[in-house]
């Protein structure tokens, strides 16, 4: 069974966990670490798992507050960028994705239960609408789902703390 490797990077902290892979959703190993102290994202990852464990991960998702649109990764809060195929070798991982943080978010929306949700408004959602966070840290987090044509639903991806306002004065 694969071990699998769990982090999400913020603009201030980072959390990771590894995850066995029998499936059984327990995780071990959980850690939060400052992400000023690491030159990047690299070389935190590299820490974590020095310090972590002995295990060694052949698999990783990441969930990284920046825009993630191809291989290259700029962190927007952070003077960090990366290569995903570069991680991806330097970590000796045979499968990874890193994915914007709030996507990961929205992606876990369907699962939570009816008393987790807030509704924005009055009235009654509609069962095909879609649904959207919103959440503040070192940035502000959007993130959202559409219903897709078939069934289950499209992420969509945000950098709502990188918008104006249309408003310029009082």
């Amino acid at each position: 069974m694969t071990t699998r490797l769990l982090g999400d990077i913020g603009g201030t902290h980072a959390r990771f966990a590894l995850q066995s892979g029998d499936d059984d959703g327990q995780y071990q190993h959980e850690a939060v670490l400052d992400c000023e102290d690491f030159p990047g994202v690299i070389e935190m990852v590299e820490h974590y798992l020095r310090q972590s464990t002995d295990l060694t991960p052949g698999a990783a998702s990441i969930g990284i507050a920046a825009p993630v649109t191809g291989d290259r990764v700029e962190m927007t809060n952070l003077k960090w960028g990366f290569s995903v195929a570069a991680m991806k070798a330097v970590l000796g991982l045979e499968r990874l994705v890193v994915i914007n943080d709030f996507t990961a978010l929205a992606l876990a929306l369907p699962v939570l239960k009816a008393d987790e949700l807030r509704p924005v408004g009055a009235g009654v959602p509609a069962p095909d609408a879609g649904w959207g966070l919103v959440g503040a840290g070192t940035g502000l987090g959007v993130g959202g789902l559409l219903p897709a044509p078939g069934g289950g639903f499209s992420a969509i991806a945000g950098e709502g703390g990188h918008v104006t306002l249309a408003g310029a004065d009082d």
